[in-house]
């Protein structure tokens, strides 16, 4: 039996190639096929047939898009920068689930969060506002010469940890607001 390669409804992940978000993209997509089509016996039963991972060239993109049929517009779920990052998981699920599916259950994925259930608008969870004591800041520079901030350093846990998880491309660096956390 012969199946197309692309079945709606779709999911495309652009990620920057430059700032290495392949990994990223690709536990996304193995995230929402875990959820989405898992418990389905037939292409019929699945809420997503297809997961695009599209490789972009324009520094420090990465969107979600979900088309519904061939006839249908895209409509964008996520995007790293008009959204302030990366999503959790879970409220990227609610945020397909409400195109593709408004009916079904996700099970945990609908569970509350910090007491608000997240179905029809994304929240930022909120910053952090005491951090671990860090050891002082060392510089070690990464094969592009980016030495860590002590943001960085906290996040990470260590000066090398944060060096070696520099995960923006030049370009991306240069244009990247004060506070990027991921």
């Amino acid at each position: 039996m012969e199946q197309d390669p692309i079945a709606y409804p779709l999911v495309s992940i652009l990620y920057c190639v430059k700032c290495n978000w392949i990994l990223r993209a690709s536990w996304y997509e193995q995230e929402l096929l875990q959820t989405f089509t898992s418990k389905a016996q037939s292409a019929n039963e699945a809420h997503i047939n297809s997961i695009i991972l599209r490789p972009s060239f324009v520094p420090g993109t990465f969107q979600v898009l979900v088309k519904t049929s061939a006839d249908s517009e895209w409509v964008l779920i996520w995007d790293r920068v008009k959204d302030g990052g990366f999503p959790e998981a879970k409220a990227l699920k609610q945020c397909i689930r409400n195109i593709i599916s408004p009916d079904t259950k996700l099970g945990h994925s609908d569970k509350t969060s910090n007491g608000t259930l997240l179905t029809h608008s994304l929240s930022l969870p909120a910053p952090v506002t005491s951090t671990p004591s860090v050891p002082q800041n060392v510089p070690i520079p990464t094969s592009r010469g980016h030495i860590p901030t002590d943001t960085e350093i906290r996040e990470y846990g260590s000066p090398k940890l944060a060096a070696s998880h520099k995960t923006f491309c030049e370009e991306c660096i240069e244009t990247l607001p004060p506070t990027w956390e991921m």
